[in-house]
């Protein structure tokens, strides 16, 4: 067993190697939800100075339901000023696309959508809602708070704090358990916000993030929804910890 206890991307041996030297788990062993393919879908809305971004990930386990991965399967940014209303039939198409996918791979699709509820998300949120009935649709107003709040079941919103979305998916990045395609469009552009974030500590020990000024965020915040859902959510007792 080697000394270090942190992976490192870059390594020798891949991360579900070095997990599995680590805790007896074995790699090719049958994963959780064979059945079905999870996907988290991140939207996070824009305004007239900021861009919409979708991003869509595959999350995938470990055989005890212990590490989660994070494999970005398609990410896009909108053009300034594109109707929100329009985006409603926009994701409903990419629902039947997932599912389509799923289909050909002989499983069935478990989709969650979970959406940034600020600015015109409310009413972008209602119009899915709408053309969507029964799709699972979590929203997330997200606050300069400190801790996120418990979320209201009977509207699945909950209030989170933006340190606490982004400090999830950079601490993911940093253990490799978000895997980008080689050839991702637009990962050049995340990669390029995720530079202009500024971390912070406040004087009561917590981080802060925030883009610098005239930089995007959308397609970091897009992915760090799916993250930050993904996170809470356990495959061996199918429910979500807040």
């Amino acid at each position: 067993m080697r000394g270090t206890s942190v992976w490192m991307p870059g390594d020798p041996e891949s991360l579900e190697d070095w997990i599995a030297e680590r805790t007896g788990i074995d790699p090719n062993a049958p994963k959780p939800y064979d059945d079905h393919i999870k996907y988290i879908v991140g939207i996070d809305w824009g305004l007239r100075r900021d861009h919409t971004a979708i991003v869509v990930v595959e999350q995938t386990w470990d055989a005890r339901g212990e590490y989660a991965y994070y494999e970005v399967g398609w990410m896009k940014r909108y053009q300034l000023r594109t109707p929100y209303l329009s985006f409603p039939p926009l994701v409903k198409r990419l629902d039947k696309k997932l599912k389509l996918r799923a289909v050909k791979e002989g499983k069935a699709a478990w989709t969650t959508y979970v959406v940034d509820c600020g600015g015109v998300g409310v009413a972008a949120v209602e119009g899915l809602e709408r053309i969507m009935d029964g799709a699972e649709i979590v929203k997330v107003f997200i606050t300069g708070g400190i801790k996120e709040r418990a979320p209201d079941d009977e509207t699945n919103t909950i209030m989170l704090p933006k340190w606490q979305l982004i400090a999830t998916f950079s601490g993911l990045l940093e253990t490799g358990q978000v895997i980008f395609p080689e050839k991702a469009k637009y990962a050049g552009a995340m990669i390029e916000e995720l530079e202009a974030f500024d971390r912070h500590i406040t004087d009561y020990g917590a981080e802060t993030f925030a883009a610098k000024a005239g930089k995007h965020d959308d397609l970091v915040v897009a992915a760090s929804l799916c993250t930050w859902f993904g996170s809470r959510h356990s495959p061996r007792q199918d429910k979500i910890f807040w």
